[in-house]
C-alpha cells in the first residue's frame, strides 16, 4: 500500500466526533432503560451498529449477577440512535445534522424470543441466561446489529458517519502497541459538549498500557489503556493515531480494576475506580467476520 493510499484511508481530527453514536436502551413500551456508545460500520452491502454485549443485555460477562425480579431480564427490547453530524452547508459555515433511530433487539415481544444482533459464536454456559436464549461471548464483549438497507442510499450519511474496512488500522499495516496514543470518542454520563438534550460526541485522549490481559482467560484478546473513561462511553469507537492522522483501532468496552482478584475474577471490595484502566477489543478483521448471527449459529 501505498503512502497516499494510507493517508486517504486515514480520518482527520476534525471529523472524529461524526463517528460516535448516542445509544438509549429501551424497554418494551420503549421508556427509555439506559445509555451508551456506538458507530456504524460497513461491511459489504449491510450497515452495522457496533456495541458492547454488556450493553444490549444489561449483565457484565465478566460478572453476570441475576437481578431477583424476572421481569427485569431481557427488559433492553428497543435501541434509539441518535447520529449528529456536521457538515458545511455553504463555505466557511458549518451545521450540525441529526437522524433518529430506533431498532429492534429481538425477533419478537413475546417470550421467549431471539436476539437479533451477532455475536461471538463460542460462549460460555451459563443456564441462567441459556434457558431465555442469552449467550455470554467467550472472548468479545461485542455485538453487531444490521441496521436497514435504506439507510445506505443516503450518500451523506454513509460519507460521514459511517466506517469503512478501509479505515482499519490492520488494513493500512499499522498496529497497537504499548504508549501508542489513542482517541475513544463517545458520550460520557449521557452528555455531550453542550447538554443532555443536544448530545455531541467528546473525544478522550488514552495511551495503550498492554496489548493483552494475560491471567484472564476470556480477555486474552482485550487490550488495556493507561486509564479508565467514562459511564456510558462503552461501544465508543477508538481511533489510533499516526502522524496527523487516525485509524479506527478498536471498541472501548469498560474497565478493569487495579486490585483485580485473579483468584475468583471478581473485583474486589473497594477497589479504587480513580486508579481503574480501561479496556479495549481491537477490531481485527477475524473479529469483525466472527460475530455471527445468533439464531442460525448459536443453537
Amino acid at each position: 500500500m501505498t503512502d497516499s493510499q494510507i493517508i486517504s484511508n486515514g480520518i482527520e481530527s476534525l471529523n472524529l466526533t461524526d463517528k460516535s453514536v448516542f445509544v438509549q436502551c429501551l424497554d418494551s413500551v420503549k421508556n427509555p432503560l439506559a445509555v451508551a456508545s456506538g458507530f456504524i460500520v460497513k461491511e459489504q452491502k449491510q450497515l452495522f451498529l457496533y456495541t458492547c454485549w454488556h450493553v444490549v443485555t444489561g449483565f457484565n460477562p465478566q460478572n453476570v449477577k441475576i437481578p431477583p425480579s424476572s421481569s427485569s431480564i431481557q427488559d433492553r427490547v428497543f435501541l434509539e440512535l441518535t447520529f449528529r453530524y456536521g457538515r458545511e452547508a455553504k463555505p466557511g459555515l458549518f451545521s450540525i445534522e441529526s437522524k433518529n433511530l430506533v431498532i429492534d433487539l429481538y425477533d419478537s415481544l413475546e417470550l421467549p424470543r431471539r436476539p437479533l444482533w451477532y455475536q461471538q459464536s463460542q460462549d460460555i454456559p451459563h443456564s441462567d441466561l441459556n434457558t431465555i436464549n442469552l449467550r455470554i461471548p467467550s472472548l468479545y464483549d461485542i455485538v453487531k446489529i444490521p441496521l436497514p438497507q435504506e439507510l445506505m442510499s443516503n450518500s451523506t450519511f454513509n460519507s460521514i458517519v459511517v466506517l469503512k474496512p478501509d479505515n482499519c488500522f490492520d488494513k493500512n499495516g499499522f498496529s497497537a502497541l504499548p504508549t501508542d496514543q489513542v482517541c475513544i470518542v463517545g458520550y460520557p454520563y449521557g452528555y455531550g459538549a453542550l447538554n443532555r438534550n443536544l448530545p455531541l460526541p467528546i473525544v478522550l485522549t488514552r495511551h495503550v498500557a498492554s496489548r493483552v490481559v494475560p491471567h484472564l482467560p476470556n480477555l486474552q484478546r482485550t487490550y488495556l489503556l493507561d486509564g479508565q473513561c467514562s459511564p456510558v462511553m462503552s461501544g465508543s469507537p477508538i481511533f489510533l493515531k499516526r502522524r496527523y492522522l487516525f485509524y479506527f483501532l478498536g471498541i472501548y468496552t469498560g474497565l478493569i480494576y487495579p486490585d483485580y482478584d485473579n483468584a475468583s475474577s471478581n473485583p474486589r471490595e473497594g477497589n479504587d475506580k480513580h486508579a481503574a484502566l480501561g479496556m479495549f477489543h481491537p477490531m481485527f478483521s477475524d473479529v469483525r467476520t466472527g460475530l455471527v448471527p445468533y439464531a442460525s449459529e448459536n443453537e
